[in-house]
């Protein structure tokens, strides 16, 4: 993980950032600004993906105990 965030932090000393300075449109600098950071975040923290297992399934309880307890 701290070599993910140094990773991360080169990175953004390494971008030249004119564009986000230069620009007189405030949102077309953060855009570009968002974007930027974004990419950088989503490259050094990837998305992990992991398989999520079903609910424990009772397979004892029967129709007749799922109707009884109803009625109870």
């Amino acid at each position: 993980m701290d070599k993910n965030v140094e990773e991360f932090q080169y990175l953004l000393q390494k971008e030249n950032w004119d564009e986000v300075s230069v620009s007189n449109e405030p949102n077309m600098s953060f855009n570009v600004f968002m974007d930027t950071s974004s990419y950088y975040f989503t490259t050094t923290f990837p998305l992990k993906v992991t398989c999520v297992k079903d609910a424990i399934v009772n397979k004892w309880i029967t129709k007749r105990i799922t109707t009884s307890k109803n009625k109870l």
